[in-house]
């Protein structure tokens, strides 16, 4: 890419409407399944009239860690959301 040899020129857009389609898609896309008992899944929301989202980390987006994962986003999302 040029950047460690100072011939990276930095133009483009960051966070456009696409790369948050593609973002989503990708993330979409990358789930797996491990397993479906009763075929419970995908979620019916006609039938659904609640459900419980638990746990110290549900309104919160957990999204960091290590390495690369400690860039800070342009936004999350939480699971309660």
């Amino acid at each position: 890419s040029g950047v460690m040899d100072g011939k990276h020129k930095q133009n483009g857009s960051l966070d456009t409407p696409e790369h948050r389609q593609i973002s989503r898609r990708t993330a979409a896309e990358s789930l797996v399944l491990l397993k479906n008992e009763n075929k419970l899944l995908p979620l019916d929301l006609t039938k659904i009239r609640s459900i419980a989202v638990v746990g110290p980390n549900a309104d919160k987006a957990r999204i960091g860690g290590g390495g690369s994962a400690q860039v800070t986003p342009f936004y999350s999302v939480s699971p309660l959301e």
